[in-house]
């Protein structure tokens, strides 16, 4: 067991947990996310149904989780208020961090508490390592890596080269079944070790594109986010969106192209969707669907299930 974590050279394992599908699989993730200290919420922008394969294990002061989704989603979250966070790639969709990519030999390190929007395209895998915070700087304090801890934006990208397998391989303990996999127990130090040894080997990645205007489109997303949640029940129009945003068309175009990879009126659509779909949830039995589509922003019954099929896989009634 301790082997196959500590090689560097361990092929990837086979990709197999279980698997949620349509609205259960939002419900999953965001489930699993909870259990691990996060905090937000998961929203499909894609068409088309949803598959989602979830797996998490803890060992100690560690908690490994992998995701995947067949579907494009959009992620608001902050992460853990008392855990280090790294993300890891599993494979080459690259998912968007705060505008930082997290592909091939790069992942991302996440101080406690961080914000984060993330865009995670459709097949996207990445595993999740949180390590209690202190458990993580005692460690890190004992093996002379204090410097690794310094970083005023709580987010920085890592280039990890070679040593990205090693990270990998630590899926092994995500996709394992605790009852199936006995802990040794020093696996707890060995992980976290692990982990330390390679942030201290890894160089920082400078992100792609000027930080500046990163920064500003990224503020400009989460601005037409929170905007169309407070809208949804009223005509949203592309001058209100680039009013807001502080842009105008063509720039607004281009951002939710490169941000979402969906047009403006289709993002508005997509979160109007989400916003249907969460109310019929909660399971609000006494609420027609009708008032639900129409408190999200839709007044046409047939298009307003039309589109959620199309969205989710399912008629709204198979939501409730």
């Amino acid at each position: 067991m301790t082997e196959s974590v500590t090689d560097a050279s361990c092929t990837e394992p086979a990709y197999q947990g279980a698997i949620e599908l349509g609205f259960r699989a939002i419900e999953a993730l965001e489930e699993t996310s909870r259990l691990s200290g996060w905090d937000g919420e998961y929203r499909q922008i894609e068409a088309g149904q949803l598959q989602a394969t979830v797996n998490t294990n803890q060992i100690g002061s560690v908690i490994l989780t992998r995701e995947r989704a067949s579907r494009s989603l959009e992620l608001a979250l902050s992460c853990p208020e008392s855990a280090l966070t790294l993300l890891v790639p599993m494979s080459s969709p690259k998912t968007k961090i705060n505008g930082h990519g997290l592909q091939g030999d790069r992942a991302v390190l996440l101080s406690p508490g961080k914000v984060i929007h993330a865009i995670s395209p459709a097949y996207a895998d990445v595993l999740n390592i949180t390590i209690a915070d202190d458990v993580f700087r005692s460690y890190a304090h004992k093996m002379l890596q204090r410097s690794q801890l310094k970083g005023k934006e709580g987010l920085r990208t890592l280039k990890f080269g070679p040593h990205i397998a090693w990270l990998r391989a630590l899926s092994l303990y995500a996709t394992r079944r605790a009852e199936d996999a006995p802990i040794e127990r020093d696996l707890e130090a060995l992980i976290i070790e692990g982990v330390i040894q390679r942030i201290g080997a890894a160089e920082q990645a400078r992100p792609q594109g000027d930080k500046y205007h990163r920064l500003a489109r990224g503020k400009v997303l989460v601005r037409l986010a929170d905007y169309i949640d407070e809208n949804l029940q009223g005509h949203i129009a592309l001058s209100d969106l680039c009013e807001v945003g502080r842009v105008s068309q063509s720039t607004l175009q281009r951002l939710c192209r490169g941000g979402f990879g969906l047009s403006p009126y289709e993002y508005v659509q997509a979160r109007r969707l989400d916003a249907a779909r969460r109310q019929l949830q909660r399971r609000e039995r006494n609420m027609p669907i009708a008032e639900i589509a129409q408190r999200s922003g839709f007044n046409h019954m047939g298009r307003f299930a039309a589109a959620y099929r199309r969205q989710f896989g399912v008629l709204p009634s198979e939501s409730l």
